[in-house]
């Protein structure tokens, strides 16, 4: 099973899949972030097992937006979205 992505005119999926597959080579062994009971929580996948799941998919539910990849993957995105807003707001705050 391989994903399809929306490309840009110049590049093929087996390319951009190249590229995928390089850039998920360099995801950095990081530790978790999240707690345990967390994860288990919401049977969410690793933070670097998520976006393998997702980009190399071995299953239909790994493509789902409910799949453990996806959700963990967005979850991720929007509690970094939130963290930055936050900081922003205190460095406002300190300018005041």
């Amino acid at each position: 099973m391989a994903p399809l992505y929306s490309l840009t005119a110049g590049i093929s999926q087996t390319q951009y899949r190249k590229i995928v597959h390089h850039a998920l080579e360099g995801v950095p062994a990081l530790p978790e972030w999240l707690p345990e009971e967390v994860m288990q929580s919401y049977g969410w996948a690793s933070w670097k097992d998520a976006p393998h799941q997702v980009h190399k998919p071995k299953h239909i539910e790994d493509i789902s937006p409910t799949g453990k990849g996806c959700a963990r993957l967005a979850f991720d995105e929007l509690f970094a979205h939130q963290v930055s807003l936050h900081k922003l707001r205190l460095g406002v705050k300190k300018k005041s």
